[in-house]
């Protein structure tokens, strides 16, 4: 017997029925039958159904799909191997899909024989939302075509997408581990003080910055930058193009208009 066990045999019922009643966790305990014999007010509000309803009858809070993952759980509990933290899809009475985070174990009575199983649930359908819509959001900006970054005031990046690393050259790490003051060419960099006074002025800027590439090569971005909060610190959000290609036109277009020029004043009258 465990320490804990032991502690909970010492434990007045009262303290104990106290601690299941105003869990803010879900606490559902079943016979070895798999029979309900407790739900708590949390189980009551996180699943639907009302604890008079559901004593006595089997655990319904399992999608029809989740039945062998299920029994496969409550076979593992039942040979004394408990879990805990397991992210599971559940079923409310209404219907709907819900994630929880399952911890589950024996119950034994004071004679040390089984007697059921306790699950306690958490409700995190909301966080993984949120994490799948971060992942999405991530995917999205790894996929564009501009380079995204955002940086401190003191040119510490926190973060860079998959674009900003193809065009300078760096993995993820190599990149994130570099300074803006490193990246930016001489002429670039004299503007960043500049530049900064600026976006804390105004808020967002434009303007055009040459960056340097791993192998030490040079090549000109257009960029857009805006202030914000990251993790509630205060950063430059920014959406870069690479101007290496619109250079090129430019400088063809200027040699032409130069070498037209030349021949309009070496051509004979």
């Amino acid at each position: 017997m465990t320490s804990r066990e032991k502690m909970f045999k010492k434990t007045d019922p009262t303290i104990l029925n106290a601690l299941i009643e105003n869990s803010p966790m879900a606490i559902i305990m079943l016979d070895m039958s798999g029979k309900v014999i407790e739900w708590n007010p949390a189980a009551e509000h996180i699943f639907g159904w009302a604890k008079k309803e559901i004593m006595g009858k089997p655990n319904p809070i399992v999608p029809e799909d989740k039945q062998d993952e299920y029994l496969s759980l409550r076979g593992q509990v039942e040979e004394d191997k408990p879990y805990s933290g397991k992210n599971l899809l559940r079923k409310r009475k209404d219907g709907t899909l819900i994630y929880i985070n399952m911890s589950s174990a024996l119950l034994y009575d004071k004679k040390g024989s089984k007697i059921g199983l306790v699950g306690i649930a958490e409700d995190i359908t909301e966080s993984i939302k949120s994490n799948e819509n971060r992942r999405i959001f991530t995917e999205l900006i790894d996929t564009s075509p501009a380079s995204i970054t955002v940086h401190d005031f003191e040119g510490n990046f926190l973060y860079a997408n998959q674009k900003t690393f193809d065009l300078h050259g760096f993995t993820k790490e190599e990149f994130l581990s570099k300074n803006l003051h490193e990246i930016d060419a001489p002429a670039s960099k004299e503007l960043i003080a500049q530049r900064m006074k600026e976006l804390r002025e105004k808020g967002e800027a434009s303007f055009e910055v040459a960056h340097y590439r791993k192998d030490g090569t040079k090549f000109p971005l257009r960029v857009s930058a805006k202030t914000g909060l990251w993790n509630d610190r205060e950063v430059i959000m920014s959406i870069a193009s690479d101007m290496t290609e619109r250079k090129k036109a430019d400088e063809a277009l200027r040699e032409s208009w130069n070498f037209l020029e030349t021949i309009i004043e070496t051509a004979p009258t």
